[in-house]
C-alpha cells in the first residue's frame, strides 16, 4: 500500500525524538491503593473505600503514555506517581485490625474489606518477588474485584510444568474406560457404538465470549493475562512467569488501535491488513512488538530501542517485547494402551504487514507438540509457518489455508492522537461500511502427530516462530500486539481408530464363534447375506493400514444387520402343513361304521388345530427355529395319527351283503334236538 512508504521514509535524522513510557499498574502501587481504601472504610464504611479505591485505580489505568500529550495526561502521570512509590508492610499490621474492627460493626461491608487486605498481602509477595507488570496489573485487578472468589494462587517465578493443572477441565481429561476381559458381545457392540470418532480436547477455549467475560477487560482494550480457557502462558528461560493479551472489540466489531498495524508519526492505522477471526469479541495476541510508545520496554534480543535498525532487513524489523513466550495447555492420552495419534486445528490470521525494500512480513507462527512420559517431556512436533501463504500440496507435516488481507474501499485511518478519545473516535470511524468486509483470516491443520508408546499426556504450544519479525511498524506512537489467536473452531483432537479397530475385531471374533448357531435353521440367502458382511468385516480387521473410526461403526452396523435378517427356513413346516390339510380335505368318511367315523373325526379335530398352529408359526416373523422345529414334528405326529384312523375306518354292510350275513346266520342257527 502506497502510504506504507512512510516507514520507509522516515529517516533517524528527522525522526521525532520523543521518549514513550507507560505507567502500569505496578503489584507495590495496587497494594498500596488497597491499604488505603481500608483505612478510609474506617471512617466511610466499605461502600466509600470501594468507590475510592476504583477511583485510584482508574487514574493510574488512564495514566499517560506520551510526555507530551495533553496536560490532563500529565495530571494522570502526577496521580499516579505516588501510588508507585508507596510500599506496603508484608506482614499484617494496622490493615488488618481495620478490617477486624469492620468486620464486628459492619458484617458485609467488613467481608468485602477483609477480601482487600488479602489480596494486597499477596500483592506485597509477589512484588517482592518479581517486578513483572503482567503480575500486578492482575494483582490490581483483583484489589478492583475483592469481592469475587478467589480461583487460583499467583508464585512469581514457576517453571514451564509438565503436569498443567488441568483438573478443572473436563474435555482435555477425557480417558477411555475399555470393556472388562470377558466382554460379551452387547458390550463390546456398545463401546463401539458410543465411541467418538475423535476426542475432542479443547472445547473449553471454544466458549470465547464466555471465557472472555472473564477476563474483564474493557471494549476496544487490551489486558495482559496469563491464562485463558486453561491455556496458560509460557514461562521465560529464566523461569519466571510469562504473558499474553486478550483484546476485546468494541460493540461494533472493531478491534483496539494496539491490535491494528498503526504507522510512524502520522498514526496510520491499517485495519485493511488486520487479518482476524471475527466470530467473538474477544482475541488472544501472543506477542507485543517494542515500539516507540514503548521504547523502555526490555526486548528479547535486550538492546536499547533504535530508531533505525542497522541490519539488511531493519526496514521489516518488528522486536518483540519480553515475556511473550506463547501459550501452551496439556493434556491427557485418551487411552495410554493404544497409540495416541493427535490432530492441532485452529484459525489463524496477523495484525498488520511490515512491508520494506528488503521484502514484506507478518508475523509467523510455531506449533509444537511434546509427549510426557513418567513427567519427561519430548517434542514430537514441530511446524512453523507465514499466515498469508498457503501451504504446499505435497506438504505432509500440514496444512495452510491463506489469511488474506481485506478487499475494502478503505484501508486506512489517521488516529488523530494517542489520547484514549483519540483512539475511540479512531475506532468509531473504522466501523463504517467504507471499511469493511474486513479481512477474517486463514487456518492451520497440522499431520495426525502420533505419540509414542507410553505417552500419558501431551502439550500442545503456539507462538511465534521469530521475534525479530512480527509485522508491525516498530515506530509506531501506540504499543502494538501481534499473532492473533482465538478460540472459535479451535480444535485439537485424538483419533478413535486404533480402539474402534480393536473393539471391532473383539466383536468379530464373538459373530465367527456363534455363527453355526446363529445359522441353524436359516434360509441359504440369508445366510449368504449374513457369510458375506462377516468377510467384509475380517477384510477391514486384518488390514494393515488403519481407516476411521466411522468406517469400522458402519462396518458393524452392517453386519449385526445381516445377522439380525437371518430368516428362519420354513420350508419343511410349510410342506408337512400341506401333506396334513391334504389328507383332512380327502379322506371321505361316507359309508362307514359310526364308531370308527367317531374316533376319526375326534383325530381330524386335533389335526386341524395343528394345523392352525403351524399356520400362525410360518405366518410370524418372530418364529425361532426352535418353534419352527417344534411345529414340524407335531404336523408329523398328527399326519401319522390321522392315517391311522383314516384306516380304521370301516364299511358299512350292504343290502345283499345283510341278505347273504342273514343266510348265513340262519344256517348256522343249532338243529332241534328234541325227541333225539
Amino acid at each position: 500500500m502506497k502510504n506504507k512508504s512512510l516507514k520507509n521514509n522516515i529517516e533517524n535524522s528527522t525522526r521525532e525524538k520523543v521518549t514513550r513510557f507507560s505507567i502500569r499498574k505496578v503489584s507495590f502501587g495496587a497494594a498500596s491503593v488497597a491499604v488505603s481504601a481500608l483505612f478510609m472504610a474506617l471512617g466511610q464504611g466499605a461502600a466509600s473505600a470501594a468507590e475510592t479505591n476504583t477511583a485510584t485505580e482508574a487514574n493510574v489505568t488512564n495514566a499517560a503514555t506520551d510526555n507530551n500529550t495533553t496536560a490532563q495526561d500529565n495530571k494522570k502521570e502526577e496521580v499516579a506517581a505516588p501510588v508507585a512509590t508507596t510500599t506496603t508492610p508484608t506482614t499484617p499490621t494496622t490493615a488488618e485490625k481495620a478490617a477486624d474492627k469492620i468486620n464486628e460493626k459492619l458484617a458485609t461491608e467488613a467481608n468485602v474489606a477483609e477480601k482487600k487486605e488479602q489480596t494486597t498481602s499477596k500483592a506485597q509477595e509477589i512484588s517482592n518477588t518479581t517486578a513483572e507488570t503482567t503480575k500486578s496489573a492482575e494483582v490490581t485487578a483483583a484489589t478492583t474485584e475483592s469481592n469475587k472468589p478467589r480461583s487460583r494462587k499467583r508464585r512469581a517465578a514457576e517453571p514451564s510444568s509438565t503436569t498443567t493443572d488441568t483438573t478443572s477441565d473436563e474435555a482435555a481429561n477425557q480417558v477411555y474406560t475399555a470393556p472388562r476381559a470377558n466382554a460379551g458381545l452387547d458390550e463390546l457392540k456398545e463401546k463401539l457404538e458410543q465411541l467418538p470418532s475423535a476426542i475432542q480436547n479443547n472445547t473449553k477455549i471454544n466458549n470465547m465470549d464466555g471465557v472472555g467475560a472473564t477476563t474483564g477487560v474493557e471494549a476496544g482494550k487490551v489486558k495482559e493475562i496469563t491464562e485463558f480457557g486453561g491455556w496458560k502462558a509460557v514461562n521465560q528461560a529464566d523461569r519466571s512467569a510469562g504473558k499474553f493479551v486478550v483484546a476485546r472489540a468494541t460493540d461494533k466489531g472493531v478491534f483496539p488501535i494496539e491490535t491494528i498495524n498503526t504507522v510512524g508519526q502520522n498514526r496510520t492505522a491499517w485495519i485493511g491488513e488486520q487479518s482476524v477471526d471475527r466470530n467473538s469479541k474477544y482475541m488472544l495476541f501472543l506477542s507485543e512488538v517494542r515500539t516507540q510508545a514503548t521504547r523502555d520496554k526490555e526486548s528479547y534480543e535486550g538492546q536499547p530501542y533504535k530508531e533505525k535498525q542497522d541490519d539488511a532487513k531493519g526496514d521489516i524489523v518488528a522486536i518483540g517485547v519480553k515475556g511473550y513466550k506463547g501459550v501452551e495447555k496439556t493434556f491427557k492420552v485418551y487411552d495410554t494402551k493404544t497409540p495416541g495419534k493427535v490432530t492441532v486445528d485452529f484459525k489463524t490470521g496477523f495484525s498488520g504487514i511490515a512491508e520494506g525494500r528488503s521484502g514484506v512480513t507478518v508475523a509467523n507462527y510455531k506449533v509444537e507438540v511434546f509427549s510426557v512420559i513418567n513427567g519427561v517431556e519430548t517434542k514430537v512436533y514441530t511446524a512453523e509457518f507465514d499466515p498469508k501463504n498457503a501451504s504446499n500440496p505435497s506438504d505432509t507435516e500440514k496444512t495452510v489455508v491463506a489469511a488474506k488481507t481485506s478487499t475494502a474501499a478503505g484501508q486506512s485511518i489517521n488516529v488523530a492522537g494517542t489520547t484514549e478519545e483519540n483512539k475511540a473516535a479512531a475506532l468509531e470511524a473504522l466501523s463504517k461500511d467504507n471499511y469493511k468486509p474486513y479481512a477474517t483470516g486463514g487456518r492451520f491443520t497440522s499431520k495426525e502427530i502420533e505419540l509414542p508408546e507410553g505417552t500419558t499426556e501431551y502439550k500442545v504450544r503456539i507462538s511465534a516462530a521469530n521475534d525479530r519479525y512480527l509485522g508491525m511498524d516498530y515506530h509506531s506512537r501506540f504499543a502494538q500486539y501481534a499473532l492473533p489467536l482465538t478460540g472459535v473452531d479451535f480444535n485439537i483432537s485424538q483419533n478413535t481408530n486404533v480402539i474402534a479397530k480393536d473393539l471391532l475385531t473383539k466383536i468379530y471374533d464373538k459373530l465367527k464363534a456363534t455363527v453355526a448357531k446363529d445359522e441353524k435353521g436359516m434360509t441359504a440367502d440369508s445366510k449368504a447375506a449374513y457369510d458375506a458382511e462377516l468377510e467384509k468385516v475380517k477384510i477391514l480387521v486384518e488390514a494393515a493400514d488403519l481407516t476411521t473410526t466411522d468406517n469400522y461403526k458402519t462396518a458393524l452396523t452392517a453386519v449385526l444387520q445381516k445377522q439380525k435378517e437371518l430368516t428362519v427356513d420354513k420350508t419343511a413346516l410349510t410342506a408337512a402343513r400341506g401333506e396334513l390339510d391334504n389328507l383332512i380335505t380327502t379322506v371321505s368318511t361316507d359309508g362307514k361304521v359310526e364308531n370308527s367315523i367317531t374316533e376319526y373325526n375326534k383325530v381330524k379335530a386335533e389335526a386341524q388345530d395343528v394345523i392352525n398352529e403351524a399356520k400362525r408359526v410360518i405366518d410370524s416373523d418372530a418364529s425361532t427355529v426352535e418353534e419352527v422345529e417344534l411345529a414340524v414334528a407335531k404336523v408329523k405326529q398328527k399326519t401319522a395319527e390321522l392315517n391311522a384312523a383314516k384306516a380304521a375306518l370301516v364299511d358299512k354292510a350292504t343290502e345283499p351283503q345283510k341278505e347273504a350275513l342273514a343266510k348265513v346266520d340262519e344256517e348256522l342257527k343249532a338243529a332241534d334236538t328234541a325227541g333225539k
